[in-house]
């Protein structure tokens, strides 16, 4: 149980400029950073897709408003867990 707690608080936690500037590179970058593995790949697969399907004139709005998304809530989550 105490080696339970000590690996815990050993844990390091996110730096939310940090999040946000991996984000800002690449969607999902920024929730890998954060140690949500899931999640940051999930961004990264739809990031991808609607990458590959830009020449569809309204997927460039919908990508601008997900990557702004995704570097809105990689710096949430990095804020509450620091």
């Amino acid at each position: 149980m105490a080696s339970e707690n000590k690996t815990l608080a050993e844990e390091p936690k996110p730096e939310p400029w940090k999040s946000t500037l991996y984000s800002l590179i690449f969607p999902g970058l920024g929730q890998i950073s954060n140690g949500d593995m899931k999640k940051g790949l999930l961004f990264f697969a739809i990031a991808f897709t609607l990458i590959l399907t830009l020449h569809l004139g309204v997927t460039f709005i919908i990508l601008a408003i997900f990557w702004l998304y995704n570097i809105y809530d990689a710096y949430t989550v990095a804020k509450k867990r620091s």
